[in-house]
């Protein structure tokens, strides 16, 4: 299947430049990307139809008119809005940010799905919930997604109500968890488009924003949520889902039942084991013996010290505990 194209036209030679090579690394982005610093050349060689013309608010120019793209975007560069015809994205934010909104704008228009490359790939879904409160269970799976990023494609979702790690993962446009959930159900032909709109990476890791407004996780039905693992498995695109759970999510056993291994912190203490013989005993007689049979469990040593730092999280002493749990999980989940 031909990709649509994507035109990127700045007089900027050197912001061209940049900006073509990252959109050019992006594996699975709908467009080939055509990039020109000069008019003439632009539209001597473009003689078919273009799906998207994205063009420097310095370099606009009605000429451009005859190529007859479907959607023109300005990259804007002054602030003010001189073409309102057109979508206008600021040009100097981040190169993620520009490729999400260009999705995001694309996902308007689009008439052809978005091409898959891994098309023999399994999702694997990994689910991290303990009764226990403040176990490091954030941190862990956080850790884990960072590791396995090494070697493989991963995808983290936060599904508590307040999560920890949303610091600079905010949409673009205030979107988060919820209009994901939203597109998958209005917008199903679209919804790798949307997905992929909303996808921020950092550290190898790609990351959903979580739910800004922490009740309205409490909203969201059993349903939507497998509903949500189904399509995001469907896409083919990640080796590993992992997802960070709560008390919070409606239907939590039906989600830990979905998962292929559930990873459960558990400590010595009084209180802990109490919590942990409940969670248990809720699990067995509520016919969830499943879930059980899948788990691991986990007692974290005594860490001194956490990471400060995103990029340091494959470091440190949970780094090691993690490296081991990885080793004893091995490769039971086929991958």
């Amino acid at each position: 299947m031909n990709k649509n194209i994507l035109i990127l036209y700045d007089s900027e030679t050197e912001y061209t430049t940049l900006m073509g090579e990252y959109l050019g690394k992006q594996k699975n982005i709908p467009w080939d990307i055509h990039c020109y610093t000069e008019i003439g050349n632009l539209l001597e060689h473009e003689t078919n139809p273009v799906s998207m013309l994205v063009v420097a608010e310095g370099s606009f120019s009605e000429e451009l008119q005859k190529l007859s793209a479907e959607k023109t975007v300005l990259l804007n560069e002054s602030g003010l809005v001189k073409w309102g015809q057109y979508p206008n994205i600021n040009k100097y934010q981040k190169a993620e940010a520009v490729l999400r909104e260009l999705l995001e704008i694309y996902a308007e228009i689009a008439t052809m799905p978005l091409i898959h490359l891994k098309n023999n790939a399994r999702t694997v879904f990994w689910g991290f919930y303990s009764p226990i409160r403040r176990c490091l269970q954030t941190s862990l799976s956080l850790t884990l997604a960072h590791l396995l990023a090494r070697s493989h494609s991963v995808l983290f979702l936060s599904l508590e109500q307040f999560s920890g790690v949303g610091d600079g993962l905010e949409n673009d446009r205030g979107r988060d968890l919820t209009d994901v959930l939203y597109f998958l159900g209005t917008d199903t032909e679209k919804f790798p488009l949307r997905l992929q709109s909303m996808i921020h990476h950092r550290e190898g890791v790609d990351y959903l924003p979580t739910i800004r407004y922490g009740q309205n996780l409490l909203t969201v039905s059993p349903g939507e949520w497998l509903l949500l693992m189904e399509k995001i498995g469907d896409l083919k695109e990640y080796d590993y889902v992992l997802m960070d759970l709560s008390e919070g999510v409606q239907g939590l056993a039906d989600i830990l039942r979905a998962c292929a291994t559930v990873f459960c912190i558990t400590k010595n203490d009084r209180i802990s084991r109490g919590k942990l013989y409940q969670y248990e005993k809720f699990l067995t007689t509520c016919s969830y013996e499943d879930v059980l049979e899948k788990t691991v469990r986990c007692n974290i040593p005594n860490i001194k010290r956490l990471p400060d730092e995103m990029d340091q999280i494959g470091r440190g002493e949970l780094a090691e505990y993690a490296e081991k749990l990885l080793e004893d999980v091995g490769g039971r989940d086929g991958l």
